[in-house]
């Protein structure tokens, strides 16, 4: 059971966890053939809708920060490069009295006119990339619409762009304010070419370097994480699978039954296109979410322990629904609109694989099994099928014939 809460001021989670476990306790002690040795987690609201993304963004981050000494690197070069060829100019500067501090402050400044620049065209960027999220992957994101650049998030940016300019020049304003005037004067157009310059391109270039390789590692194992999930056996081939959600409106089928009235008829004239090998109604997708699930015991198999649960997932699907999706029947038969009517006493479903491990862990077949969902025995749930395991559905699943 998920319950959504707002805690009291001056109440931490640590407070609500005592306090929660301590109600339980008392309703396993009132009712312990029901509620004993029930738990409780407290988690906030934002890790439970964005999930566990902590290990990720860290990675992201690391990689972003990676990405960001490159570019420290690359324009400390280039600024270096630039420097070079004005050191007669800044030598010229310090002969006729500009002091050290001055010429430094002179080149760190024109650094950060050029970090406005690309604030600027960042924050363009970024604008039109938060415009693309929320038209195309808005879907995919949780609260996705939420993400919107703000006045907090420009002022970090502006403090990064500066500390990162800062960052980046320093070292080549350090190294060409203290050239010699004199030396740099005589020399000409040879000016720059010293061994202490070329020491410090080097320094730059095998830095760029070992930061590219890092970023390069990253994305290779990234791809191969990727690569894998692309290889994930979905329990059907999702390629050729194409879905949407029906919600009808219960005005329009107040006193009608929906199934008879609009699915049926849908299902007829869509699996009559051009095209279309089969087609199927579930109520929930297997790996778009969870379903319902509830306790199931086996006739003739001994009772659990006390406070035990054993659940199974449970979908309702039409005829149709397996083979469209290509999940492979494996013993007894499907589900059928001929068979498992509407006015049978019992009801008729399919179980997958991991059904049969977990309720047939001792052997056996589940195939002609019935379940103690009812007193009489006439009106037990009878298995009538077994299929093949869908990805994402909770261990042990069964399916139930659509109904209306």
């Amino acid at each position: 059971m998920r319950v959504v809460g707002l805690l009291k001021v001056g109440v931490n989670r640590e407070q609500a966890h005592a306090d929660f476990a301590r109600v339980l306790a008392d309703l396993g002690r009132a009712y312990p053939n029901t509620d004993a040795g029930r738990t409780v987690s407290i988690v906030p609201l934002h890790a439970q809708v964005s999930g566990k993304a902590d290990g990720p963004l860290k990675t992201l981050i690391l990689a972003v920060l990676a990405l960001l000494a490159i570019a420290c690197v690359n324009v400390a070069g280039l600024l270096l490069a630039r420097g070079v060829k004005r050191e007669r100019e800044i030598a010229l500067r310090a002969a006729v009295g500009a002091g050290r501090m001055r010429l430094v402050r002179q080149m760190v400044t024109e650094s950060l006119v050029l970090s406005v620049a690309g604030l600027a065209g960042g924050m363009v960027v970024s604008w039109l990339l938060l415009a693309a999220m929320r038209t195309f992957l808005v879907d995919a994101l949780a609260r996705g619409t939420d993400v919107r650049m703000n006045w907090t998030v420009l002022v970090v940016a502006l403090a990064f762009s500066a500390v990162t300019s800062v960052v980046a020049s320093l070292a080549p304003a350090v190294r060409l304010s203290g050239t010699d005037p004199n030396r740099a004067l005589r020399a000409g157009g040879g000016a720059g070419t010293g061994p202490g310059q070329h020491r410090l391109r080097s320094l730059f270039v095998v830095t760029q370097v070992a930061l590219s390789l890092v970023l390069l590692v990253a994305s290779g194992l990234l791809l191969k994480n990727l690569q894998g999930l692309l290889k994930t056996n979905l329990g059907f081939d999702a390629k050729a699978i194409l879905t949407t959600a029906i919600d009808l409106s219960p005005g329009r089928y107040e006193g009608k039954d929906p199934l008879l009235t609009f699915y049926r008829p849908l299902l007829e004239r869509v699996s009559h296109l051009p095209g279309v090998q089969s087609a199927g109604v579930i109520d929930v997708l297997p790996v778009q979410n969870w379903g319902s699930n509830g306790d199931v015991h086996i006739s003739g198999q001994p009772p659990y322990p006390p406070n035990q649960e054993m659940l199974a997932e449970q979908r309702v699907v039409s005829a149709g629904y397996f083979d469209a999706m290509g999940i492979r029947l494996l013993r007894g038969r499907m589900l059928s609109q001929a068979l498992d009517t509407p006015d049978r006493p019992a009801s008729a479903v399919v179980v997958n694989e991991a059904f049969r491990r977990k309720f047939f862990s001792g052997g056996g077949d589940p195939v002609g099994a019935h379940m103690d969902d009812n007193d009489k025995a006439e009106l037990k749930t009878g298995i009538v099928g077994m299929v093949s395991d869908v990805r994402r559905i909770c261990s042990s699943s069964r399916w139930r014939r659509w109904t209306g």
